[in-house]
């Protein structure tokens, strides 16, 4: 090993060295060096954990084997027939941490060793978490509380549990955190049925507003032992039937990263689907609230908000030709076309990480059009090579990039490999699909329709009532003038 580091004892897997760490000897900070450690690793990477055992019964430098002892010999031997005082020795000689492991094998032993052994320092504490996690189906280490809880529990201001905000990771979805993930990958290696653990990371989101509705939802699911995980949006910009130029301006707002989470750290929705309003923006803005229009000095003179939109209809305004030059040739398809053109409709991926995506529309009873962007992203799994589709992802820190330097995480995907995370969501054999001419037709949920339907509906009556009410004014602005002449014809 590198200088500055400790290296570990001769018998202790190697394959663990990713997740229980090493330890840095120049440093005086217990907690930077738990934190140093904490830099997210890979959570396939406990899986090596469950395979193999910590000591190599049959390895040359164990010590069964310097012993020339047999695997039956030390199955059969009890360690509680040793005197007291040789197995307060034998704790000596073992790390911090697999000292404190010893000391909870019996009564006997807690009695002897508990005193002396379960005081554990910072960083041995973590790696004592670690060895005893892999007993605990249910449970994960956290480093954030330093105690084995389940990465399942719901926030809860009185406990502290911090730890489940911490645990988000820049470029993943907020609902794929590392415990979790680490807790399916437990389960599903043991053959218990995850399903419910699942759930945990779906997720629904809705919001409706007069100009614009969106849903956010997202899924994951275990297919041939590696982690995939399906997100849809749906928009609908409209107001009533009508695409009005607030609709649209909101449209390029909640396309931002600001609003949604990117694509994946190397693309963003923005950019494929972007609605780039500041062409026109003082043709169409037409400062329609003139008490919202910022006018004042400074870097930010002129700027357009959301009021300075009006809701007339935005073909009426800019016409075809402007609003093609207004958004990307692939967003103007899916919201005019009355079919699939181009590049709508088609899988496509990023070629820096596993991630495949498509831009498409669908249809609503009642509700109209609504645009829909699907994501399907391959977390990694249980395989040879797998577990660097998670590092593939991830988007570096600013200590790990301090520590490490930025790393190269861009793996690079061939273009044959585009679209097989797509296949393997739905079940499709991508040496028999032809991607290039698949039409991907997305499935709205039933409760999702039912509230696209509903704004809808919401959005007729209230035009309705707004109709009658002018109405009304007008009928009685009308009556009143009717009886002011006669009024005046009786005077005369």
């Amino acid at each position: 090993m590198s200088s500055g580091i400790t290296a570990l004892p001769a018998d202790i897997n190697p394959a663990l060295v990713p997740v229980i760490g090493v330890k840095l000897r120049s440093s005086p900070y217990t907690d930077i060096e738990l934190h140093l450690h904490l830099e997210k690793p890979n959570p396939w990477d406990l899986l090596e954990a469950y395979k193999q055992p910590y000591y190599h019964i049959n390895n040359s430098t164990s010590p069964a084997a310097k012993l020339g002892l047999s695997r039956q010999v030390l199955e059969l031997f009890r360690l509680t027939e040793l005197p007291l005082e040789v197995i307060y020795c034998i704790a000596e000689m073992l790390p911090p941490e697999s000292a404190a492991c010893l000391a909870l094998v019996n009564k006997t032993f807690y009695e002897i060793l508990a005193h002396r052994f379960l005081k554990l320092e910072t960083y041995s504490r973590w790696r004592f978490l670690v060895l005893l996690e892999k007993d605990m189906i249910f449970l994960v280490a956290c480093a954030d509380c330093m105690t084995l809880h389940s990465p399942l529990i719901a926030w809860d201001e009185n406990t502290g549990m911090s730890c489940l905000n911490q645990d988000l990771e820049r470029g993943l979805p907020h609902s794929i955190t590392y415990p979790i993930v680490r807790l399916i990958a437990k389960t599903h290696l043991q053959n218990l049925n995850h399903s419910e653990i699942l759930g945990y990371t779906n997720q629904y989101f809705t919001h409706f507003g007069k100009s614009l509705q969106y849903n956010d939802s997202s899924s994951c699911r275990v297919v041939k032992g590696n982690l995939l995980q399906r997100r849809q949006i749906v928009v609908r910009p409209l107001r009533g039937d009508t695409m009005t130029m607030r609709s649209l301006y909101k449209l390029g707002r909640v396309l931002n990263p600001h609003y949604f989470e990117p694509l994946c750290h190397h693309k963003a929705w923005y950019r494929a689907t972007s609605v780039d309003l500041r062409v026109h923006a003082d043709k169409i803005a037409d400062c329609h609230n003139q008490a919202h229009h910022n006018t004042t000095e400074g870097m930010h003179i002129g700027m357009h908000r959301e009021l300075c939109f009006s809701r007339k209809d935005a073909i009426e305004i800019l016409g075809e030709k402007g609003l093609k030059s207004g958004m990307t040739k692939t967003l103007h398809h899916t919201l005019f076309a009355k079919e699939a053109k181009g590049s709508v409709g088609r899988i496509q991926g990023c070629k820096k990480c596993f991630t495949d995506y498509c831009v498409t529309f669908v249809d609503v009873d009642d509700a109209g059009r609504c645009v829909v962007l699907t994501s399907w992203k391959d977390l990694g799994g249980l395989g040879p090579d797998e577990k660097a589709k998670w590092d593939s992802h991830r988007f570096p820190s600013l200590l790990e990039v301090r520590r490490r330097g930025a790393p190269e995480r861009d793996l690079g995907r061939s273009k044959e490999s585009l679209g097989q995370i797509f296949c393997a969501w739905e079940d499709m054999d991508p040496a028999t699909t032809n991607l290039e001419d698949h039409l991907y037709i997305p499935e709205l949920g039933r409760r999702l329709v039912r509230d696209l339907q509903e704004a809808a509906t919401d959005e007729h009556e209230s035009f309705s009532q707004v109709d009658e009410d002018k109405t009304d004014d007008s009928d009685k602005s009308n009556q009143s003038d009717w009886t002011d002449e006669a009024d005046e014809a009786d005077d005369h």
